[in-house]
C-alpha cells in the first residue's frame, strides 16, 4: 500500500529562520492541544517554503485533531508529506496516529509499523509501538497489546508506564494477567 509513495520532492537543505520559527511554533501549539493555532502556524511555514515537508507533517495531524470530520483532508496532507520525504518516520507516525484516531486500525498499525521499520531513534519511536499496543488493546487482543507495550517500554519506560496505567484503550484487556504483569512491573 505504501510502496507507491516513491516520489520525493527536493527542498532547500536549510530552511529559513522564518520557516523554522513557524514550524516550531506550530509543533509546540499541537503539543499543547491548540490545534487551530498549529494549523495557522504551519500554514505560515508552508507559505514561506512550500517544500518544507515537516510543516505538512504537523499540519496534517493538527487538522485530524482540530475537527471530528477531517480524516480525508488530514490524510491528503500527511500523504503529501511522506511523498515528499518517505524516509521521515514522523510523517509515517502521524499517519498511524490519524488512522488510529478515526478508527482505521489496520491502516494505523501498518503506518506505525512502517515508521518503526525506518529504524530511526526519535522521540516518537516508543509511541509508535504504544500506538500499536493501544489498537490491539481496543480490539481486546491482550497478547499483541502486551507485546507492543513491552517494545515501547524498552525506549521510554517511565513515560510509557505512566500513560499505560490510565489509558482507556486498554480497558478491554486491563484485567488480563498479561497486561497487569506489565503495568505492575
Amino acid at each position: 500500500m505504501f510502496a507507491a509513495m516513491e516520489h520525493v520532492a527536493h527542498r532547500t537543505p536549510e530552511p529559513s529562520a522564518e520557516v523554522r520559527y513557524w514550524y516550531h511554533q506550530g509543533a509546540l501549539a499541537f503539543s499543547q492541544h491548540r490545534y487551530l493555532v498549529a494549523l495557522d502556524d504551519e500554514d505560515k511555514a508552508i507559505s514561506a517554503d512550500p517544500t518544507f515537508e515537516p510543516a505538512y507533517v504537523v499540519k496534517g495531524i493538527a487538522l485530524a485533531y482540530a475537527y471530528d470530520d477531517t480524516y480525508d483532508a488530514a490524510m491528503r496532507i500527511l500523504r503529501k508529506a511522506v511523498q515528499m520525504n518517505p524516509r521521515d518516520g514522523y510523517g509515517w507516525f502521524n499517519m498511524g496516529l490519524c488512522n488510529e484516531r478515526y478508527g482505521f486500525y489496520s491502516e494505523g498499525v501498518a503506518a506505525y509499523d512502517h515508521a518503526i521499520g525506518l529504524h530511526q531513534r526519535a522521540w516518537w519511536l516508543p509511541w509508535a509501538y504504544y500506538g500499536i499496543a493501544c489498537i490491539y488493546g481496543r480490539e481486546g487482543n491482550a497478547n499483541l497489546a502486551v507485546k507492543y507495550l513491552k517494545d515501547a517500554l524498552k525506549y521510554d519506560p517511565k513515560a510509557i508506564l505512566s500513560a499505560a496505567r490510565s489509558e482507556e484503550d486498554f480497558a478491554p484487556i486491563r484485567d488480563s494477567s498479561a497486561f497487569q504483569s506489565v503495568i505492575d512491573s
